[in-house]
């Protein structure tokens, strides 16, 4: 219960931007994905460290829809619609995503936060 009280909190404060930017292609429920997303992609654990995928300089986080599905039971979605609303959100411009094959033939999703919310980010911080 702390981790959903937490979520909320820190939805409200951040990504109520997110919200006010994509307007019309997003909704409450895919802000709760993208400030998940976001915070596995900044954490510096060894655990996501070792699933990450880099393409350059670029860094993609391997983000498993089940986990995630029961990380934030307040969403109350399945696998499937999960991945209709991450697939929606990069045709918005909220997470870059590349595909990997694995040896056991599952495809797994890496993400990563797409520039255009970083520079956004950075330039409301300016304002402030």
């Amino acid at each position: 219960m702390a981790k959903i009280k937490y979520a909320k909190q820190r939805f409200i404060h951040l990504d109520l931007m997110v919200l006010n930017v994509w307007k019309g292609q997003i909704d409450p429920t895919d802000c709760f994905i993208f400030y998940y997303v976001k915070q596995m992609e900044e954490s510096k654990s060894a655990k996501v460290e070792s699933k990450a995928l880099y393409d350059g300089t670029k860094r993609f986080v391997w983000v498993n829809y089940g986990t995630l599905v029961r990380a934030i039971p307040l969403l109350n979605i399945q696998e499937q619609a999960l991945a209709n609303r991450i697939r929606k959100m990069c045709k918005a411009g909220l997470f870059e995503k590349r595909n990997k094959n694995t040896e056991d033939y599952r495809t797994r999703a890496y993400l990563r936060v797409a520039p255009c919310y970083s520079e956004y980010k950075e330039m409301m911080d300016e304002k402030d």
